[in-house]
């Protein structure tokens, strides 16, 4: 299912949920500056350098907690949980990529829709280029920019190549092909080494759900093709309760009905309700990124529940509550210039940094724009943070940026300008829900 927003929902999402307001479906799809390549160490040289090597965030800090009817194996303590964007100082950084002609600007009523698009056009010239850049990296350009995003095609010309084509077409990587066959039918290539393949269990197509791409996409791997119904066959088949799911419930939620039941290869029972449950117990403040691609996944997949006429009950209501009580909690520790806390949701902090303040912002308002209903996105406090953000990229463009840290914001922003605009844009391939073109005063 798409992420637009949707009608006659909210109703029953603030019945209840009596203590705060409560949800809605949305959407979401650059002057050039550096970016950087992240330097790759095998695995053996990770495990002997110590700490000035980095460790997959995602693969240590995702932390889930046993639950009543979702057993989970016991964890070893976690620690403090890096960031995608922390402990990349070593990485190479590119050249600048050649000034581009202007594109024709697009004029809004609104001022701050403008200074949006002024913000995601900066940084959609902060090229990667697909035979230096990381299948990471490029994934994260993707996750910004969807179907229209641009790679340089390589280090020697100017040359551009849409991405989607790209990975599409069997690339490789140090020697490994992007996706590959698997005996349940095809995933993308797991992790290696910190920043190079997927972080955690099917992120990249969780990443590619933004583009909305259709179940018999097919993507060539070093043995044939796959399409993206193989991928879904294989994410149900693998699923497990030892790894964090947060990236296979935001994928799995949206191509199957939230009500889903299957056996994985274990002929153990899944659903949806149950990985629903497993990120309900997900501790927010010891997970990767602030917790916030938990809480974005946990929002999708209530909003598409919602929309297919569920009652808010059982692990739903418990998904809603967890949602309005970090909602809440990213407007009341906001910072005076619209930036949220740069300690995400453990406690207000402030920081000029803006590596920091794009990494804790950005990942924060994007969960607050598939989180909040449509008749709270233009509020003050909203419309503010949209501002900070919007200002330091465009402040910040000849500034280096860490790539997760980079599109996490600028996805922030496009599902922002999507759910102002919502007359521009076109109803999902794969939904038959048709996208809200009416006011923002409620849904």
């Amino acid at each position: 299912m798409s992420l637009f927003s949707f009608q006659n929902i909210l109703a029953t999402a603030l019945i209840a949920s009596i203590t705060v307001s409560s949800a809605s479906l949305l959407t979401a799809q650059d002057q050039t500056v550096e970016l950087r390549a992240p330097r790759i160490i095998n695995a053996n040289d990770a495990a002997k350098a110590g700490e000035g090597v980095t460790v997959a965030p995602s693969e240590l800090s995702e932390k889930t907690v046993t639950a009543e009817k979702v057993p989970v194996e016991p964890e070893p303590p976690a620690k403090e949980p890096l960031s995608e964007e922390e402990g990349v100082g070593s990485e190479p950084t590119v050249e600048p990529a050649v000034e581009e002609k202007e594109p024709e600007k697009i004029e809004h009523a609104d001022p701050l829709l403008n200074k949006v698009e002024q913000a995601i056009d900066l940084s959609r010239r902060r090229f990667l280029t697909a035979d230096l850049h990381t299948p990471w990296q490029i994934m994260h350009g993707i996750l910004a920019f969807r179907d229209k995003y641009e790679l340089n095609q390589d280090q020697k010309s100017d040359a551009k190549i849409n991405a989607i084509d790209f990975i599409s077409n069997g690339p490789v990587f140090q020697g490994k092909h992007w996706f590959q066959k698997s005996p349940h039918g095809g995933k993308a290539h797991p992790f290696t080494v910190p920043y190079a393949f997927e972080g955690h269990p099917n992120q990249f197509p969780a990443i590619m759900t933004m583009t909305d791409l259709p179940l018999d996409h097919k993507f060539k791997t070093g043995d044939g093709s796959i399409t993206m119904e193989d991928i879904v066959k294989n994410a149900q088949m693998e699923v497990n309760n030892h790894e964090g799911q947060t990236w296979t419930l935001w994928f799995l939620t949206h191509y199957l009905q939230s009500d889903t039941e299957w056996k994985n290869a274990r002929g153990e029972n899944w659903s949806i309700e149950r990985l629903v449950q497993m990120q309900n117990q997900v501790v927010v403040e010891r997970a990767a990124c602030g917790g916030c691609h938990n809480l974005f996944a946990l929002s999708l997949a209530r909003n598409n529940y919602l929309q297919e006429g569920g009652q808010l009950r059982g692990v739903w209501i418990e998904a809603n509550q967890k949602i309005l009580r970090y909602t809440e909690i990213a407007r009341r520790t906001q910072n005076r210039d619209g930036s949220f806390s740069s300690d995400y949701f453990r406690s207000p902090q402030y920081s000029q940094e803006f590596k920091k303040r794009i990494a804790t912002s950005g990942h924060m308002l994007e969960f607050l724009m598939v989180a909040l209903p449509q008749s709270q996105i233009n509020e003050p406090w909203v419309r503010k943070a949209v501002d900070n953000i919007s200002n330091d990229l465009i402040r910040f463009r000849n500034e280096p940026a860490d790539v997760g840290a980079l599109y996490h914001a600028v996805d922030a922003l496009v599902i922002y300008r999507e759910r102002m605009l919502p007359r521009e844009i076109a109803t999902s391939s794969n939904s038959d829900i048709t996208v809200t073109t009416g006011s923002q005063e409620g849904e």
